[in-house]
């Protein structure tokens, strides 16, 4: 660095020190705004969907482009997002199931006791 003794993060001065502090108020706020962007674009709602987010972020991983750490945290939370998506879709059709058990019970013919034959 021209003109330093010191680098960046080393800098004993009063001007390094500030500049240290500036820097880590802002620490990870563009890696969270990164990662709810990507999260934002994102259609859980197919397996195949899902599947090419998968492979197009370990792609990115891959090159360089997005950091080992960021892509771990994004696909756990995908990961979640898919448990999510698939409960919804296991109670809507245990839902159904119990609309047409009912609706069976109901059109089946009584004994005069009252049971059903």
């Amino acid at each position: 660095m021209r003109g330093m003794d010191y680098c960046l993060m080393h800098d004993p001065t009063e001007s390094g020190v500030r500049r240290r502090k500036e820097m880590q108020t802002r620490g990870g706020a563009t890696t969270t705004n990164r990662r709810k962007l990507l999260l934002g674009m994102i259609d859980f709602s197919s397996a195949t969907s899902t599947r090419i987010f998968f492979e197009t972020l370990a792609r990115a991983c891959l090159r360089g482009e997005v950091a080992p750490a960021l892509a771990r945290d994004t696909a756990a939370i995908a990961k979640e997002a898919v448990l999510v998506r698939q409960g919804e879709e296991a109670e809507a059709r245990l839902s159904a199931v119990e609309t047409a058990l009912q609706a069976l019970v109901e059109r089946r013919p009584r004994q005069a006791g009252g049971e059903a034959v």
